[in-house]
């Protein structure tokens, strides 16, 4: 990890770090010996002895932005409820500002706020996150791969309207975003989405390869 990190940096680029996944340690014991153990919420006070370390180890490494969790509406990513999500969202916030107060703490990255094959276990988790758990959070992370209709159409409605509903101003990444299409397709998106994105504000977009 270290030497991944040390490289991006010679390179003048920065690591992102994804708090996702769980170790079978840190389970919460009603979901001890279920199938795939990684995609089940931790123990709160595992979250936060775990982060206390990394975050700091983090720190010292240059690495201030955090999302928490890849895809948490998506199925194959979060098998817990949706006010386990978010109580996952506040320890893990409040941990990672305690260790580092300049770290930037992104939601869990969205994987989609259009009704898709892959949604996730909870209907609600998309909206909630954003409005209940703004407090847990500096700036909404999305994904939204495909067409760039597609996403413009995410940034221009659904996105919109949440943010609307805020109590306070929060920044926009986009922690992964990509498109299928050959070479060519490709590279048109991309310009795109990018250019779409900041005209949105985002302060930041990290493409997918496909």
């Amino acid at each position: 990890f270290d030497e991944v990190v040390d490289a991006m940096s010679e390179h003048g680029m920065q690591a992102l770090y994804s708090v996702t996944f769980t170790p079978s340690y840190a389970l919460k014991p009603a979901y001890q010996g279920k199938p795939q153990p990684s995609r089940k919420p931790p123990r709160s006070d595992a979250l936060r002895g775990a982060l206390e370390t990394i975050v700091a180890h983090n720190r010292d490494k240059g690495i201030t932005i955090y999302d928490l969790w890849n895809e948490p509406d998506h199925r194959g990513f979060w098998h817990g409820s949706t006010n386990e999500y978010l109580e996952f969202m506040r320890v893990a916030y409040e941990t990672i500002k305690r260790v580092d107060p300049d770290a930037t703490v992104l939601s869990g990255g969205i994987a989609s706020l259009h009704k898709t094959r892959s949604d996730g276990r909870n209907p609600d988790m998309d909206r909630r996150m954003v409005l209940d758990g703004s407090k847990s959070y500096d700036a909404i992370s999305l994904h939204e791969h495909g067409t760039f209709d597609r996403f413009a159409d995410a940034l221009d409605r659904p996105l919109s309207e949440l943010r609307a509903e805020l109590d306070s101003d929060k920044g926009l990444w986009f922690t992964e975003t990509g498109h299928s299409g050959n070479g060519h397709d490709k590279t048109i998106v991309l310009v795109q989405k990018y250019t779409f994105a900041r005209q949105h504000g985002a302060e930041g977009l990290l493409w997918f390869a496909f």
